[in-house]
């Protein structure tokens, strides 16, 4: 090539620029260089040589590239086993295995090896709080500086540390530099929701939904129940939340009106379960078989923070609570109180009818009481109990 080059510069050739492609990329090279233009160019080797040498230059193309992307994965894989390693000295291997099971936080363990003290000593978020507060919308903003801008200034609403591990979720984090967001935040404030209060009443269903005014009408129709501030944290579930603008969601909470359950009492009864189910004819012909003959003051304390008696109650359901309930009454027991006692949040409660069975054949209060002790025990007990049933 260099010969053919002087030959046509003694014959009078030129000499233009030209951007070749680099050996390494294939793609064009940053500087030009320069080469004979004339009529002297040297001739094109056979057809047949000169795909023989490009194929031969494709292939040695392909083995750079293979060779350096092994190289980059085996770096990647070294620097990632140096970040866990890091991750595991900084909050503990149990801590380190529990947080790397968060969706997308394997890629971002660097971010994570930097905000982890940050979190610690601005907000006061380690240990459990730690893995509470990650999530995969968290692990995606922590490079974000409006991400931790937000954070500060949820603590000019009282909410940081456990609070503000409580507080968050994959829509909060992804709001955190709306400003519709936060001005509903402080609209809260009319329903007596601030303070401590708002990290309670924050779920994933109302942060969706605090921009939706069908929300804020169920929450001022709530308002003229008598239910607000802690009261409507309570209340307030993502079942709830979801129904805010369904009429017959409306229709069952005049019903349980009509049943004596209003006020606290309502506030106290009501659950993700009692919320899906207030369209529910057997659900409310169950409900209101228990009211007449118990009270609603007693009913509420027999279901409140039990789903599981709220998912299975129908008429025929409460036919057997009213039985067993009538039967430990007539013989000097607390019906209501006792059976709440043997079934527990546990799977007993999907065995109402086969226990009303074994408590009526108990015909004495010792015989009773011997039933009662006999499914005494911790969940795992009561599971055994239920499933020999």
């Amino acid at each position: 090539m260099a010969r053919s080059f002087a030959r046509a510069l003694s014959r009078g050739g030129r000499l233009r620029s030209a951007t070749l492609p680099c050996i390494r990329t294939g793609r064009p090279a940053i500087c030009a260089i320069r080469r004979c233009a004339s009529v002297a160019e040297p001739k094109p080797e056979p057809e047949g040589m000169q795909s023989q040498s490009e194929l031969a230059w494709r292939r040695r193309q392909e083995a750079v590239r293979g060779e350096l992307r092994e190289a980059q994965c085996d770096a990647d894989i070294q620097r990632g086993r140096a970040d866990a390693l890091s991750l595991a000295n900084m909050i503990g291997e149990r801590n380190a295995a529990r947080i790397m099971q968060t969706h997308g936080i394997t890629p971002r363990l660097g971010s994570l090896l930097t905000a982890i003290p940050r979190l610690r000593e601005e907000f006061d978020i380690s240990g459990d709080g730690l893995i509470k507060f990650m999530s995969n919308s968290v692990a995606a903003r922590l490079n974000d500086e409006a991400f931790w801008a937000g954070l500060t200034r949820l603590g000019g609403f009282g909410i940081v540390g456990p609070r503000l591990v409580t507080f968050m979720s994959n829509s909060v984090a992804a709001r955190l530099e709306d400003e519709a967001f936060w001005e509903r935040l402080t609209r809260l404030g009319d329903f007596g929701i601030v303070g401590p209060k708002l990290a309670t009443f924050m779920s994933e269903s109302v942060a969706v939904r605090l921009c939706d005014q069908a929300f804020w009408a169920g929450l001022r129709r709530l308002h003229e129940l008598g239910i607000s501030g802690d009261g409507l944290v309570t209340f307030m579930s993502n079942g709830v939340a979801a129904r805010l603008e369904d009429e017959a969601f409306w229709a069952g909470l005049a019903r349980l009106g009509e049943l004596g359950i209003a006020g606290d009492g309502l506030v106290k009864f009501m659950s993700g379960s009692v919320a899906a189910r207030l369209d529910n004819d057997d659900f409310m012909d169950g409900l209101s078989s228990l009211c007449s003959e118990l009270s609603p003051f007693v009913v509420v304390r027999l279901l409140k923070d039990n789903d599981k008696f709220a998912s299975r109650l129908t008429v025929e359901y409460a036919r057997s609570i009213l039985s067993i309930t009538r039967h430990l009454d007539a013989h000097g027991f607390e019906g209501a109180n006792r059976l709440k006692s043997l079934v527990g949040n546990t799977p007993l409660v999907g065995k109402v009818p086969e226990l009303e069975a074994i408590l009526l054949a108990a015909d004495r209060p010792d015989r009773i009481e011997a039933v009662l002790q006999r499914f005494r025990g911790k969940y795992a007990a009561k599971r055994a109990m239920a499933a020999a049933l």
